[in-house]
């Protein structure tokens, strides 16, 4: 996720790391010891989770400006490059 975050962080891209009912201590934690340069954002009551049909974790979904949804469980972020910028 560092990874795609470096290589996009210049362009108008915004990547979010979700946590699920998670605690905002146990986030800290998380984004504290991996000093992590990513968003992070709790999804407190599951209703991001449930809006945007998440099954399972981790989940890689890419999703417009116009919150649409432009691919679930992605492979790859720069195939999808002409659909996001």
């Amino acid at each position: 996720m560092e990874k795609i975050h470096d290589r996009y962080k210049n362009k108008d891209f915004v990547l979010l790391s979700i946590y699920i009912q998670k605690s905002k201590k146990k986030i800290k934690s998380c984004t504290d010891k991996y000093k992590t340069h990513l968003k992070a954002r709790l999804d407190e009551y599951g209703s991001v989770t449930e809006s945007f049909a998440v099954v399972g974790v981790p989940t890689l979904t890419l999703i417009n400006k116009k919150s649409e949804i432009i691919c679930r469980q992605c492979r790859s972020i720069d195939i999808m490059q002409e659909k996001i910028f």
